[in-house]
């Protein structure tokens, strides 16, 4: 009985040397929530060495690591607490971290989505990148897409700082589809340096109620970084180019300051990468300029960067004719294709005139102006009185039947066109209705204007003149 009891405490003793002689990893949480952290603490013989020499390769796929603490001795281990935020949701599983010929034991956990702390309704995230293999220079869009079901007020990206990376950050978007919230946002990102690089992207920070409550880590990007051509300029900007005028044609008295606005956008391409245009805008024998002014503004959505520099040229006409400066040329770098573009934009036309020519010409114009508003004039007094005369005329015929009254009908008609007005009862049908009316009309009106004896009705010759008379002229009717 002695020998089997010393035998027990001999391997319980043996466990115990054995475990104190091992390294360990342990989550704090065994569920994960994304946004969130978690710690794992890891623990190892004080006589291993020192505990934040352990390689952490295996961690940095699947989590951020946030913080780490100093090493601690508690009861002869040493103690290392580490801060992480999980990148995906799902099950997940940490490798065993070797350290000191010593393996920690695998460690599964599962990760659920971001639940809001007030309503408890879930928020779900979505990370993209635009490319992997960017040139040098070249904008790449990394967006953080956010959906909810109620609307965040508080989102708010961490400061970017990353060694041979410029960026900016995006203005989030907000839309609203149905029930669902979504925000997007995110870094237009520009790599300095060719060759392999991680993008280690900062948090999206939620807060609710002025309180953090969730932080959330796009993984790392593997970037393949393209080195430009060496034939190209250090100064050629990497996206697209663009000059836009306010107006295509401007005139100025010659000898007379003006100003000459146009604007050069570059998409995709930050503000201070734009070229200088100031070298270009050199006097002419026709124009003599003045140092120019400018005005730089960026506008920065989820699709990239509008980069803008207004121009405003001061400029003098120093004689007459069609003149022009000489055309804008410019150089940029398209990445999609990776060639080198060129292309040259004309500035304004400008129509300079000296006074007296201007005044001269001022003077033609209100000439050739008066005479058209007095042929204007004619033509409305004649379409006025064309539209009285066909009035009193169908008034005429409506209330009477009489020869004398139907003749004077028929010369108002004569007159309102134009014609004589003693134009015979052929004549006026001629001028007045088609082949197929006139010759209904043509005995029956003869009859009645010279007073011939006939069968006919004269109120359906009256009704006909007035059908006849009212096609002639439809809008006036």
């Amino acid at each position: 009985m002695v020998r089997i009891i010393i035998i027990l405490l001999s391997v319980f003793s043996t466990s115990i040397a054995v475990a104190d002689s091992t390294v360990t990893a342990k989550l704090s949480h065994s569920n994960l929530e994304l946004g969130k952290h978690t710690r794992l603490i890891l623990s190892a013989p004080e006589s291993f060495p020192p505990l934040d020499t352990i390689n952490l390769d295996t961690l940095k796929p699947i989590f951020y690591i946030d913080n780490i603490s100093e090493v601690e001795i508690v009861q002869g281990r040493q103690v290392m607490k580490l801060r992480l935020s999980a990148y995906h949701i799902g099950e997940q599983t940490i490798s065993a971290l070797k350290f000191n010929k010593s393996y920690t034991q695998p460690i599964t956990f599962a990760v659920t989505d971001a639940v809001d702390p007030k309503s408890n309704l879930p928020i779900y995230i979505n990370y993209s990148i635009s490319t992997t293999s960017p040139w040098v220079r070249q904008q790449v869009l990394a967006l953080y897409t956010l959906t909810s079901r109620l609307k965040l007020y508080d989102l708010k990206l961490a400061s970017f700082n990353q060694s041979s990376i410029d960026s900016n950050d995006l203005i989030i978007q907000e839309t609203k589809a149905i029930d669902t919230y979504i925000y997007k946002t995110g870094y237009a990102v520009f790599n300095l340096a060719a060759g392999q690089q991680t993008l280690n992207l900062p948090a999206l920070v939620l807060k609710r109620d002025g309180t953090t409550s969730h932080r959330f880590y796009p993984p790392p990007y593997k970037l393949t970084v393209k080195a430009l051509p060496l034939y190209l300029p250090a100064t050629v900007p990497v996206g697209s180019l663009t000059l836009e005028t306010d107006r295509p044609f401007q005139f100025n008295l010659t000898q007379r300051l003006t100003h000459n606005k146009f604007s050069l956008i570059g998409n995709n391409i930050q503000p201070a990468a734009l070229p200088f245009l100031s070298n270009q805008l050199d006097s002419t024998e026709s124009i003599q300029t003045y140092p120019d002014t400018k005005i730089q503004s960026l506008f920065n959505d989820v699709t990239g960067l509008t980069s803008k520099i207004q121009y405003t040229l001061p400029l003098k006409p120093i004689s007459q004719g069609i003149l022009q400066l000489e055309p804008i040329r410019l150089l940029n770098f398209d990445p999609e294709r990776g060639v080198l573009l060129a292309a040259e934009h004309s500035l304004p036309v400008l129509l300079s005139l000296n006074l007296w020519v201007t005044i001269l010409l001022i003077l033609i114009f209100i000439f050739l102006l008066i005479i058209l508003l007095y042929k204007l004039y004619i033509k409305m007094r004649f379409q006025v009185h064309r539209y009285l005369k066909y009035r009193l005329a169908i008034q005429y015929l409506s209330n009477t039947s009489d020869p004398l009254i139907v003749r004077e009908v028929l010369q108002l008609i004569s007159q309102a066109e134009g014609e004589q007005s003693n134009m015979t009862p052929d004549s006026w049908l001629n001028k007045m209705t088609n082949t197929a009316s006139k010759n209904a009309l043509q005995i029956p009106l003869n009859r009645m204007l010279y007073r011939q004896s006939g069968s006919e009705d004269k109120n359906t010759l009256i009704t006909s003149l007035i059908k006849i008379i009212k096609a002639r002229h439809r809008f006036i009717f």
